[in-house]
């Protein structure tokens, strides 16, 4: 009796433990014609309508990067077809019955891409330029909002005269785009704030053309925050595998 309990219970484990999976993936080559060259821009990638999700002239770098939520940095060992502008191009279509969390769907994506590229990737540490984001002397110059404060929404969102509030993990990823390498968050912030205006599009137009960032002589008196450049241990993905998708 005992030993059927046993099994039960080893077979419910089982049964929980396994990755949750899209029901209909379809990944079909899109070449481009030649001479041209396609870039991601900014966090456009996996694009989810309901429990339909797609990725168009996609590669398996940006695949690897959706699924695992990294940056280009931080994948190692990729063959050439798989990476850069110059890589193979792929329109990806992906369907489940019910939709799915963030998390969830990060596993459907990263079960895909071992069933169909047959991806086989280790974790490890490599260090790397970084920046420290830290509170500047002077302390933080954003407002804090009080639990009781009500967070605007975009259609409910202020003149655009007013300071504009976001959640801290918002802004820190709009620092983490306008800076030319990864940036780690040494603040102990959270929370909702509300703060000056920064121009966050012409940072980002200044990384893309190697300009002057002028982000590090605003974060400061706007914000109350400073950028220091340092080296780091950051978290990479190391491929040890990796073939062309098989046909649909």
């Amino acid at each position: 009796m005992m030993r059927g309990a046993c099994v039960l219970l080893l077979a419910v484990a089982a049964v929980a433990q396994t990755p949750p999976t899209f029901d209909v993936v379809s990944i079909k080559p899109h070449p481009l014609p030649p001479g041209q060259f396609f870039f991601r821009m900014g966090g456009r990638g996996l694009q989810a309508t309901g429990p339909t999700f797609s990725a168009r002239t996609t590669t398996l770098e940006y695949l690897i990067m959706d699924a695992y939520n990294v940056k280009e940095y931080q994948i190692a060992g990729l063959p050439d077809w798989a990476k850069g502008a110059n890589a193979d191009h792929f329109d990806f279509d992906a369907k489940c019955e019910t939709t799915p969390t963030t998390a969830q769907l990060r596993q459907m994506l990263q079960t895909a891409l071992a069933d169909r590229f047959r991806l086989k990737i280790r974790r490890d540490k490599k260090e790397y330029p970084v920046y420290s984001l830290t509170v500047a002397p002077g302390g933080v110059k954003m407002r804090k909002l009080g639990d009781d404060e009500k967070v605007p929404t975009y259609a409910s969102r202020p003149p655009a005269t007013a300071k504009p509030i976001g959640d801290w993990s918002g802004l820190l990823n709009l620092i983490s785009m306008s800076v030319d390498r990864p940036v780690k968050d040494e603040t102990g912030l959270n929370g909702n704030y509300e703060s000056q205006p920064l121009e966050w599009q012409q940072y980002m137009r200044e990384v893309r053309e190697a300009s002057p960032l002028s982000i590090f002589a605003d974060i400061q008196p706007r914000l109350g925050l400073k950028l220091t450049p340092r080296k780091d241990l950051v978290d990479i993905l190391v491929v040890e595998h990796a073939e062309k998708p098989s046909a649909n």
